[in-house]
Order: structure tokens, then C-alpha cells, then sequence
């Protein structure tokens, strides 16, 4: 049995050991011993578990909410990506000391703080032209010439079982057919070639870049070192960058500013409330 006590407080309202330590078992990724023996670890999850409740806090002076419906959506997306039924979900939570109600509240929590995010900060970014540019002069493959295709390829290495190999490569396949995308795969090795002349690949892979339309993936492709998929996403015609292309480079140069106006926001967010520590 441990002694409870007030470790912060924020705004006033305050926060003991127990509070803490719940927070610990809903993220599934610490024992609470381990953390509370470590001062450095005891603090940082300390810091974290103020910072989200800070968050929740902007979050509904902003009127922002997550209905049970997201929150459903997130989940089944998690279980399809994972192969997971209902009770192997539960059982893997079960297994890291979570509980499925704690695994839900830790859902919505962090979709509450995605929409806040993208509310406060990621909807105040934008890309210009001129940024696309110099994205492209520091990224050279980026800008096609006259009859290039852009290629990604996934390469998967032969096991034991070539046949499972295979099978498991059909998989892949198929769940990115269903949508998935290619460079979260976590099977294989994603490479994306970006824009390249067909002729310069390989002898096998040239033929087959050459009769895939834009957006249409490969049949499986048997190499002596193992498989490959292939997907071509844009055929340039003109040497100018397709709509695909900029999406990508602007979601990049959103992505890098992101994460630093995010780091600065959160910097700022204690200074809008009174925080106390005691530990």
C-alpha cells in the first residue's frame, strides 16, 4: 500500500500519486515503480500528465469534442492495420497493464489534442510557391524530366519459406489495395525512387513500369534476392511537377513547420495557467 499525496496542481485544482499513476497505466509503456524510483522519469511524466490536462482544458474553452464515433473509427483502424479481433486488442492492452476503458479515455484523449493542434496551429500554416521551389532545388529527384514516371517500390527479403514469403507479400498487396499506404508498410523495405526514365531500371521492372497507369500497384514481382511491389504515381509529360507531387512537398514543408510552431506552443501553454510542482 502506498501513502497518496498532492504531488501539482494547476489552476488550483490538484493532483496526487494516484492521479499519476493511473496516467502511467493508461499509456501501457512503464510500470509505475520503475517510474516512480527514477526522479527524472517520476518528473517527466509528471510534466506530460499536466500537459494534458492543459490541453483538455484549451480544448473546451475551444469547443472542441471527440464523439464516440471518432473514437470507434481510430480503433477499428487500429485493429485492421494490426490484424486484431475485439479480445486480441483487449488481451495485448491486458498484457502492458491497460484496461480497455483506460485504453479508450487514452483514444480520445489524443484525438482531442490532435483536433486542438490542428485548430491552433497546423491550420495557420501555409506553403507557398516559392517555398515548393526551393524544396524542389534541395531536392533535385523531385523535378521530372520530359518522359519520367515517379516509382515507389517495396523490396521484401526472402525467408526460409519462399512460399510464405510470397504469401505474405499477396497480403501486403492486398491491404494496400484496401487502402493502406505503401510507405507505412511495416513488412519490406519502402523505397521511393522519385522521378526516374523506366529504360535505366532493371530489365523486369522497366517492362512493368511501362504498362502501369498512374496510382495502379504491381503484381507481385519475384527477384532472386526475394519480392517487389511497384507503383507508379505520376507520369510527367511536360518535365513539371504533378498535382500528387506538390500535395506530397507541401504536406512535408506543413509537416517540418508543424512540429516546431507545436514545440513552441506547448512552451508557451503553462504560462497561461498557474502551475505548481511538488516533486
Amino acid at each position: 500500500m502506498f501513502a497518496d499525496r498532492v504531488i501539482a496542481s494547476v489552476d488550483g485544482e490538484p493532483f496526487t500519486l494516484q492521479d499519476l499513476r493511473q496516467y502511467v497505466s493508461s499509456l501501457g509503456n512503464k510500470q509505475f515503480s520503475e517510474v516512480e524510483s527514477s526522479p527524472e522519469l517520476l518528473k517527466k511524466y509528471l510534466n506530460d500528465m499536466l500537459t494534458e490536462h492543459m490541453l483538455n482544458l484549451e480544448a473546451k474553452q475551444a469547443s472542441i469534442e471527440v464523439g464516440d464515433g471518432e473514437v470507434k473509427k481510430y480503433i477499428d483502424e487500429i485493429k485492421r492495420l494490426n490484424n486484431l479481433n475485439d479480445q486480441q486488442l483487449i488481451s495485448s492492452l491486458s498484457a502492458n497493464g491497460t484496461t480497455f476503458d483506460q485504453y479508450l479515455g487514452q483514444v480520445r484523449s489524443d484525438l482531442l489534442r490532435t483536433k486542438l493542434a490542428h485548430q491552433k496551429v497546423r491550420a495557420k500554416i501555409a506553403v507557398s510557391e516559392e517555398d515548393i521551389e526551393s524544396y524542389l532545388d534541395e531536392h533535385p529527384k523531385l523535378r521530372p524530366r520530359r518522359g519520367q514516371v515517379h516509382v515507389q517500390q517495396l523490396v521484401f527479403s526472402e525467408q526460409e519459406n519462399k512460399q510464405e514469403t510470397k504469401q505474405i507479400v499477396e497480403q501486403v498487396r492486398e491491404s494496400i489495395l484496401q487502402g493502406a499506404k505503401i510507405e507505412e508498410v511495416k513488412q519490406g523495405h519502402y523505397d521511393d525512387l522519385g522521378f526516374v526514365d523506366a529504360k535505366d531500371l532493371r530489365d523486369e521492372f522497366s517492362d512493368i513500369v511501362k504498362k502501369l497507369k498512374v496510382g495502379e500497384l504491381s503484381e507481385v514481382i519475384s527477384i532472386p534476392q526475394g519480392y517487389v511491389l511497384l507503383r507508379v504515381t505520376e507520369k510527367s509529360k511536360k518535365g513539371e511537377i504533378g498535382e500528387q507531387t506538390k500535395q506530397a512537398i507541401q504536406n512535408d514543408l506543413i509537416e517540418h513547420e508543424f512540429k516546431s510552431k507545436l514545440e513552441s506552443y506547448l512552451e508557451e501553454l503553462p504560462k497561461k495557467h498557474v502551475v505548481e510542482t511538488k516533486i
